[in-house]
């Protein structure tokens, strides 16, 4: 069961407090493409923290995988996936809010940040 705060956003699901979900609940309802947990990162401010949390990650991640090129992708990965991060979801804002917003557009940058943010989960392909 979805309960909505005045703003139109959820303030619950099943009833739990959607702004008590943890990093890895929210993730895990990333993979799951659940609407709640969408909604639930959009409307919470202190998600951005765990939206870096994860791009941080997979920078790491990332600079692993291309240690073998330079032992500075260690540092250089994190650092380019926090820039890239910061780059993209401010174009994605500007492209959204101000060259073709639909009537109903209502966003802020902190809202795009964190949506793609945990867009970076990692996530296992299927062949």
């Amino acid at each position: 069961m979805i309960e909505f705060c005045s703003d139109g956003g959820p303030l619950a699901v099943m009833n739990q407090s959607v702004f008590s979900q943890t990093l890895v609940e929210r993730a895990m309802g990333i993979l799951q493409l659940d609407d709640a947990t969408y909604e639930s990162i959009e409307h919470d401010s202190n998600a951005t923290t765990q939206a870096a949390a994860i791009v941080v990650v997979v920078g790491i991640a990332s600079g692993i995988g291309a240690i073998r090129d330079s032992a500075a992708n260690i540092l250089l990965g994190p650092i380019g996936q926090v820039i890239s991060w910061l780059i993209v979801s401010a174009l994605i804002y500007f492209v959204g809010t101000k060259m073709i917003p639909s009537g109903s557009t209502e966003a802020d940058l902190g809202q795009v940040l964190r949506l793609v943010g945990f867009a970076m989960v990692p996530h296992r392909e299927r062949h």
